[in-house]
């Protein structure tokens, strides 16, 4: 038994590479594969942030780790309305979109315990109601200094039968320097 198990973990038998995307149903054949959604970040006292790019988004689905995205870039130009501690700022908001596929790492099974620990650590989504905890981004100055913001902001999502995305729709964080 302990060596089929250890042959099982081998990363020549492929175990895990077929299973790239591991979020499914077993009566599906499409695999859930991301998220997407845009993000407004905005400072209270300035407006929102005017940035070439969100550099870092991590986060979580029903409390499990989903992964750390950057935004897709966005056209600064002719929407700042002020500048203050290296930061630009615009009076109307400024969306990034963000599209954040899930994929679990499966290439470094050394053990039976990292095959396990994979097990534990995947998550399956199957029709039905869920909710993603965006936890903490970073982005940098314009003097590429770089800032990080915890925000925790709860967000509920539908994963359809037959789908592989779900959009969850357009969403603003307001911080406090």
């Amino acid at each position: 038994m302990g060596s089929i198990l250890m042959n099982s973990c081998s990363s020549d038998s492929g175990i895990g590479q077929f299973d790239s995307l591991v979020i499914e149903d077993e009566d599906n054949p499409y695999k859930f594969q991301q998220l997407t959604f845009t993000l407004s970040l905005k400072d209270s006292e300035n407006g929102y942030l005017n940035l070439d790019v969100v550099d870092s988004l991590s986060m979580f689905v029903n409390a499990k780790y989903w992964g750390v995205y950057t935004s897709g870039g966005n056209d600064t130009l002719n929407k700042t309305d002020r500048i203050v501690d290296q930061l630009r700022y615009s009076d109307k908001p400024i969306e990034y979109l963000f599209i954040a596929p899930y994929v679990l790492k499966t290439d470094n099974f050394e053990t039976a315990g990292d095959f396990v620990e994979y097990l534990n650590n995947r998550i399956i989504l199957t029709p039905g109601e869920y909710i993603c905890e965006l936890n903490e981004v970073k982005f940098k100055t314009f003097e590429g200094n770089w800032i990080t913001k915890k925000i925790q902001v709860f967000v509920g999502f539908d994963v359809i039968q037959n789908t592989t995305s779900a959009y969850m729709g357009k969403i603003e964080v307001t911080f406090n320097e």
